[in-house]
């Protein structure tokens, strides 16, 4: 079969060759010898596959178009298994993903309990003042202790 498509190819680039773009006549005859060339190898691969078939006998193919037979069917066996798995494998993983928003929903609500609890808790300060209550001012009574200090130390 590689043979066959080979040769299809090289008839494909021929009929370019062969063609008027390109005027070179040595171009041509390099062709025409490289596919006749390519016929003849084309013809004895059939040949010799034939005469291995013949070889082998009736029997003999027979036994060997069985056995691919059931190779191939156990190959697709494995791939129908394989397949399975991964199908297997990726609705645990579906069902994986749906159960990871009804966590975060569960964590929401104790993120609104947590919330609420605050919120309690700071109206309860509340309630404990009427106002609330402002941070103190640290006033000192001497501002101006550092200036003195620096203007007795300047006198000395």
């Amino acid at each position: 079969m590689l043979a066959n498509e080979t040769f299809y190819s090289a008839v494909i680039i021929a009929i370019f060759i062969f063609s008027d773009a390109t005027p070179e006549l040595l171009i041509k005859l390099s062709a025409a010898v490289v596919l006749l060339t390519s016929i003849f190898l084309l013809i004895f691969a059939n040949a010799l596959m034939i005469v291995v078939l013949l070889a082998k006998g009736r029997d003999k193919l027979k036994e060997d178009c069985r056995q691919s037979k059931l190779r191939r069917a156990e190959k697709e066996l494995l791939e129908e298994e394989e397949e399975e798995e991964r199908r297997q494998r990726q609705q645990r993983e579906e069902e994986e993903f749906t159960k990871l928003p009804e966590d975060t929903t569960n964590l929401e609500h104790y993120d609104m309990n947590a919330k609420q609890l605050d919120h309690d808790l700071s109206d309860s300060e509340l309630g404990k003042g009427s106002k609330k209550r402002k941070p103190k001012k640290h006033k000192k009574k001497n501002d101006n202790d550092d200036l003195n200090e620096v203007s007795l130390a300047s006198t000395s």
